[in-house]
């Protein structure tokens, strides 16, 4: 039935079959009231062929073709990156295979500049010690000479102080004799001898001194240069250990950037917020994994990013870290399941993954997943199954978080502290990863789920475009309900319309009842009253014969005014009552189709688009009704002067019979009131036939007014039954056209 050899054509086929459903429609109705519904239908139709359009083209644009891709779905929070990021580990995803070889070069290099660095301390060392054995010898020398200097300047002391002591001796020995007088003269007393052997050995000593000094001097020299020297080397021993440091920090940053672990959140709402594929092969299949947004974040940031990963995805992993059902929504909020149906319900394979939380290493036990959390997930597994049907897979349970430990690179951050803490905890990392589960979980992926990919691919694709043909019939069926609602209520309002038109129409016909028999009442009071005072004053018959014929002239010309008039007013008061009851119909009517329209679920596009005022003409058939009766009205005037003539004549020959057989004035007087009476009441009964007749033909236009207005009231449920007649076709066959697809995806 459908070009499938190329994604294209599959598009360019649905649509084409779509146009054919939905341009196809030829207007059924030949009446003009029912165009205006069938336009109404039709617009309908064209939004939904718009939208089938529109998503049909952004399912084109974002839908994968080539690459089995599998979508990571869930709260937030709830763990997708942290099994994301392991599953790249464990299956060597190119880009992370990649940045692991780069993160083991860039540690490879930061140990020998460790190494490099460690010789340059030894090298400190070793310079500093074969100085300082330099530094003791002179500083030994150094102390050598101070102590003889010390010493020599204490004998230098004690000579001096000799000194003294001899040429105090020398002058007593002066004194005692003339010959010590002149042997001090010619220096010859013992004392001066003395005294002189004293003086050549303090010169002696002191030029010993100065000899020391020298020496101490060229010690000083030898010791200053020895430190420069000193301060040279260490000096570039520094230089290098700064430059190594240097280097040793740079490739610390390096070595962080190239952590696994980078995409992991860090507990922030939205921290991922853009949809990251990661492509893999394995067992000769191509496929890829998608990293989405959390459901549970801010959706204005993320739905975008959403609704195009899930457009991509042939199969959707719902994660979650809670073993229970998903919430549903308060009122006005939508829930977890809300969206999961919204989002995932039309994709081929959805599978729930339960990721355990697990942040101790003492809560990792051999049985993942206990009795309590099996129960909740048995729950889960059975909402899931009613919400999305046949395409709902299973519950897989592990806890990427430990796994992620247990196989990642960790380079100076928290997770390198915890990796010691878990794996310290174990026997080794691959007894961690067993326990989480996710290894198993990798193999299950990359055997089951990645198999008969391109047959996987095509269902997939092809389902989606059922989801889109199933929303747009979903639109379509939601306005026919709210029509077929409103067209049951309309009904009811309908009824109740038609018995308030049939009550205006009673009230009517007893005012102009009322007024006819008031406005011939008045006309008669009138004319007797004026014939009984021209009676008073004694007329002969002739004059009383003119009076009479003036008065009735005179009180049918003001019989005809008033009534018209009156008529006129009444027509005025029934066509408000008509009109607030039409309005108020029509009001109540347009209020109902906008409250269903409102209501319904569908597409605010779709219009329960129902023109109630169409084909309506109740106030042109009103006029009509209010020109005939007037009309019947201006002709009584004729009608009733022909009957007056027929009068008058009665009037002579009773005026001719009283004149013969009565002669007395109050008689004639009794006479002339009883013939007046007569005559006025015979007048005024023809009136009123005459009025009652005509008023009968004007009711005939009344009823058909009124019966045209309700045949009209009828035609809105008309209209409304009739796009629900097209509406129904239309969702028929695109439900049809989506049963076929279905049917092609599964072949």
């Amino acid at each position: 039935m459908f070009d499938v050899s190329s994604p294209s054509k599959i598009y360019t086929t649905i649509l084409s079959e779509v146009d054919k459903l939905l341009l196809s429609f030829k207007n059924p109705a030949k009446d003009e009231e029912l165009e205006i519904a069938w336009k109404s239908a039709k617009q309908n139709l064209s939004v939904s062929r718009q939208e089938i359009l529109d998503s049909l083209s952004e399912l084109e644009k974002n839908a994968e073709w080539d690459v089995f891709t599998i979508a990571f779905y869930g709260e937030t929070n709830a763990g997708k990156s942290t099994l994301i990021e392991t599953l790249r580990i464990l299956l060597a995803e190119p880009g992370k295979a990649k940045e692991r070889q780069e993160f083991s070069r860039k540690v490879e290099e930061y140990g020998k500049i460790q190494a490099a660095i460690t010789k340059t301390h030894q090298n400190m060392d070793s310079v500093t010690n074969k100085y300082k054995d330099k530094f003791n010898d002179i500083d030994n020398q150094l102390k050598n000479i101070s102590l003889q200097l010390q010493k020599n300047a204490e004998e230098i002391q004690s000579l001096k102080n000799e000194v003294d002591k001899l040429n105090s001796a020398a002058q007593l020995e002066k004194k005692g004799s003339v010959a010590n007088f002149f042997k001090y003269l010619f220096r010859k007393l013992p004392s001066q001898k003395a005294l002189k052997n004293t003086l050549k050995e303090i010169a002696e000593k002191e030029s010993g001194i100065v000899i020391v000094n020298g020496q101490q001097n060229e010690l000083l020299q030898s010791k200053e240069k020895l430190n420069d020297e000193l301060n040279g080397q260490v000096n570039e021993i520094k230089e290098k250990q700064e430059q190594l440091n240097n280097e040793a920090s740079l490739l610390s940053t390096q070595i962080k950037a190239h952590n696994d672990g980078q995409i992991i959140g860090d507990g922030r709402s939205d921290f991922t917020r853009d949809v990251t594929s990661y492509r893999f092969e394995a067992k000769g299949q191509k496929f890829a994994l998608l990293d989405l947004p959390g459901i549970e974040g801010n959706e204005s940031l993320v739905l975008g990013n959403i609704n195009v990963a899930v457009q991509k995805a042939h199969a959707v992993f719902y994660v979650t870290s809670k073993s229970t059902p998903p919430q549903t929504g308060d009122k006005g909020t939508e829930g977890t399941l809300q969206k999961i149906k919204k989002h995932l319900g039309h994709q081929t394979e959805v599978f729930t993954v339960f990721n355990k939380r697990v942040k101790n290493p003492n809560s990792l036990n051999e049985r993942l997943v206990d009795e309590d959390e099996a129960g909740g997930l048995q729950a889960l597994d059975k909402i899931m199954h009613s919400h999305l049907g046949k395409q709902y897979g299973s519950t897989y349970s592990l806890s990427a978080y430990p796994a992620f430990l247990a196989v990642a690179n960790c380079w100076q951050n928290d997770f390198a502290s915890k990796k010691e803490k878990f794996i310290g905890h174990f026997a080794s990392p691959q007894t961690l990863i067993d326990r989480a589960k996710v290894q198993a979980f990798s193999a299950w992926l990359t055997t089951d789920v990645v198999s008969n990919c391109k047959a996987k691919i095509k269902k997939s694709n092809l389902m989606k475009t059922v989801g889109v043909l199933n929303r747009t019939v979903a639109g379509i069926h939601e306005i026919i309900k709210q029509s077929a609602k409103a067209h049951k209520d309309i009904v009811e309002r309908e009824k109740s319309t038609r018995i308030q038109l049939d009550d205006a129409k009673k009230i009517f016909k007893k005012r102009l009842k009322a007024a006819t028999n008031t406005a011939i009442q008045n006309f008669k009071n009138d004319a007797r009253n004026k014939i009984y005072e021209d009676i008073k004053q004694e007329m002969n018959d002739s004059d009383f014969k003119d009076a009479l014929e003036k008065y009735i002239k005179e009180g049918i010309e003001n019989l005809q005014s008033s009534l018209e008039e009156e008529v006129n007013r009444i027509i005025d008061i029934f066509k408000e009552d008509v009109y607030d009851i039409m309005t108020k119909h029509q009001k109540d009517a347009e209020e109902l189709l906008a409250l269903y329209s409102k209501t319904g679920k569908f597409d605010k596009k779709f219009e329960l688009n129902i023109d109630i005022k169409s084909g309506i003409n109740w106030f042109e058939h009103l006029m009509s009704f209010s020109g005939s009766a007037v009309g019947m009205i201006v002709a009584l005037k004729a009608v009733l002067f022909v009957k007056i003539l027929v009068v008058i004549g009665l009037v002579v020959v009773v005026a001719k019979f009283i004149y013969d057989l009565f002669r007395s004035a109050e008689s004639r007087k009794a006479q002339q009131r009883k013939s007046a009476d007569e005559n006025i009441e015979k007048i005024g009964q023809t009136a009123l036939e005459s009025i009652n007749s005509n008023l009968a033909e004007a009711y005939k236009s009344l009823d058909t007014g009124i019966g045209d207005i309700k045949e009209e009231l009828a035609k809105t449920h008309d209209r409304i039954i009739e796009v629900n007649k097209i509406l129904a076709n239309a969702e028929s066959n695109l439900t049809r056209l989506a049963a076929a697809i279905k049917i092609e995806g599964e072949k």
